[in-house]
């Protein structure tokens, strides 16, 4: 039987509070919408309260966000923030400056079309703030840690992961916009549009966002960066998968899912999103616990570079699934944690870096394993890129995307890899494999 992670258990104890509160809320007997909205957003405030750790001095407040160039938002229901502030009067709402905002939650007590469309608009000039705040840090000697969007990258896109920021100028278009995507989402506030009813099917909401999009075409605003981190709406949701903390990795077309729909418990998502935010911002280590098993979710928009051949302009070039509610019922959306099983073949390359940092695959030694294994140079480099766990530069070199690789020799020309030691270890007894692994460090 697999134990439930930290975050889990969480989402359910957290996942009753709100049942037992809607319950209530839904009797309230009142025409008056406002006083039905607050109380929707001090729940989400209590709910979010439950998540933080005590020591970083963080609390909900609603109010606004502004910056140092005149930007003042509309009135935001409930924000996650660090510092002081300044309180507007007596009505306890605050003033924030963008860069000590950490997340943003819209909340809908049922989420329409025109709620999502309001809410973009709203949480889209916070963005295009950040994005200002950031590049003036940057022009003023500022420097920032590109660490956790840098593994990011190497994970989306196999490359290797770029030192500093700076790297960003050497890069391709396409490899340029992605890593830049990634440190905007990792850096500005989260951006959540939280509906506590709305949307009966996964696919309702997939058509809405999907609709939405579709009539902005040549607009402005509506880059990767400006799209909220998470779109609740009763039992789904919609999730932007740059990096914080879910990510897909480019297609072989360069299209890059940044937008994927999930029935996974709301509550975990904000959890999951809530604490990556502060792990990074605050270098803490949150207790995560471990999940042995994973939701699946389901690729909804799409996008990568390109530029307009008549007006010559650059940006996002989008493209979606659209999937009928019966095929989206028919995937199995919970299934259990597992390593990837490999060949002796990829074994040799993972002792071979493990030795001396890298493989070359211009080198004798990696020709020697595409004859072993039957596979050409560039079949045996796809196998190894698409375990998500590797990169490959321009020189050919190939290294681990994290820095340590822990095998499992499973018998009979079998090896189950991972970064997550603890889990596999895990796997491996559960399963009835020997326990010992071999550990590799990337010199």
């Amino acid at each position: 039987m697999l134990m439930k992670s930290n975050v889990s258990s969480l989402a359910d104890i957290l996942d009753d509070i709100i049942r037992v509160e809607d319950s209530k809320y839904q009797e309230f007997d009142y025409d008056h919408n406002p006083t039905l909205g607050s109380m929707y957003e001090a729940l989400t405030e209590h709910v979010v309260d439950r998540m933080l750790p005590p020591n970083l001095e963080l609390k909900m407040v609603g109010g606004f966000i502004y910056d140092d160039k005149g930007y003042r938002s509309g009135e935001i229901d409930r924000m996650l923030v660090r510092g002081e502030g300044k309180q507007l009067g007596f009505t306890g709402k605050y003033e924030y400056h963008v860069k000590d905002v950490l997340v943003i939650f819209e909340v809908k007590k049922t989420l329409t079309k025109d709620d999502l469309i309001d809410a973009y608009h709203h949480l889209r000039g916070v963005s295009r703030a950040y994005s200002e705040y950031f590049e003036d840090y940057l022009d003023n000697g500022g420097d920032i840690n590109v660490a956790y969007a840098a593994r990011s990258f190497a994970q989306v896109t196999g490359l290797p992961a770029p030192k500093k920021y700076s790297d960003i100028h050497e890069m391709t278009k396409e490899d340029a916009l992605i890593f830049y995507t990634l440190v905007q989402d990792t850096y500005s506030p989260i951006k959540i549009i939280h509906g506590y009813g709305g949307y009966k099917t996964e696919s309702g909401l997939r058509t809405t966002f999907v609709d939405f999009f579709s009539e902005q075409k040549n607009q402005p605003g509506f880059g990767v960066p400006n799209i909220p981190n998470l779109i609740t709406s009763e039992n789904y949701s919609l999730v932007k998968t740059t990096g914080m903390p879910f990510k897909v990795s480019r297609f072989d077309d360069g299209y890059w899912p940044v937008v994927c729909s999930s029935r996974d418990n709301v509550v975990n998502l904000i959890i999951e999103v809530v604490w990556t935010k502060i792990s990074i911002v605050f270098n803490a280590a949150m207790p995560w616990g471990d999940e042995f098993e994973s939701d699946v979710m389901v690729n909804l928009l799409m996008g990568k570079f390109a530029t307009d051949e008549s007006s010559k302009q650059s940006g996002w070039l989008y493209s979606s699934v659209e999937l009928k509610e019966r095929m989206l019922r028919n995937v199995e959306r919970l299934v259990p944690w597992e390593p990837v099983i490999v060949s002796d073949v990829v074994n040799s390359v993972i002792t071979q870096i493990g030795w001396l940092g890298y493989l070359n695959s211009n080198e004798p030694y990696f020709k020697k394993l595409c004859k072993k294994s039957g596979l050409r140079k560039r079949q045996l480099l796809k196998k190894l890129l698409d375990t998500n766990l590797f990169t490959n530069d321009d020189h050919g070199n190939i290294e681990f995307v994290w820095p340590d690789m822990a095998v499992s020799d499973l018998g009979s020309g079998k090896y189950a890899i991972s970064n997550e030691v603890k889990k596999l270890r895990c796997w491996c007894e559960q399963n009835s494999f020997d326990s010992r692994l071999s550990l590799f460090g990337q010199v």
